[in-house]
């Protein structure tokens, strides 16, 4: 988390993995595993900012992930107000503090945020301290908007 570069990450577990794989080799091979972005919940995210939400990400990506995940849907780092990645943070969801942080260096009351999140274990840290949250699952889409609706009822409809 933060501790070390993308080429000192690569580099150390080369030699856990006791392999030799050249830095431009491990990165392509390491992006393999990023999945295509959600175009669901990047119109969703679009729409929420276009209504006036603010909107905020914290992410436990690393750089190399990040990176090529800006190359892929070039929108992302502008629908968020400030992104706050572990790997620079040096802190990681579930751990409380993480949010702590965010909710500290924005001033925000618990109950004015909601917390959504595809990680169970991330749901719970946030309901923990008392901030309103989501789990998100890609395969109920419309029923996560429904429950985001009840949360936010002045959120615009499907579709428009």
């Amino acid at each position: 988390m933060g501790k070390i570069s993308p080429q000192d990450f690569h580099t150390n577990l080369c030699a856990y993995l006791k392999v030799g794989v050249l830095y431009e080799d491990f990165v392509k091979f390491w992006n393999r595993i990023l999945i295509k972005p959600n175009k669901n919940y990047c119109d969703f995210l679009k729409k929420a900012k276009k209504a006036g939400y603010t909107l905020i990400l914290l992410s436990n990506i690393d750089v190399i992930h990040w990176e090529r995940s800006c190359e892929i849907c070039k929108d992302l780092p502008k629908l968020f107000r400030r992104i706050f990645l572990s790997c620079d943070v040096g802190l990681a969801k579930p751990d409380p503090m993480f949010l702590a942080h965010v909710f500290y260096e924005f001033r925000i009351k618990r109950q004015d945020a909601i917390f959504i999140d595809d990680k169970l274990e991330n749901i719970k840290a946030a309901r923990s301290l008392g901030i309103p949250s989501i789990l998100y699952n890609s395969k109920k889409h419309n029923d996560f908007l429904a429950e985001f609706k009840t949360l936010c009822p002045d959120f615009p409809a499907v579709g428009s």
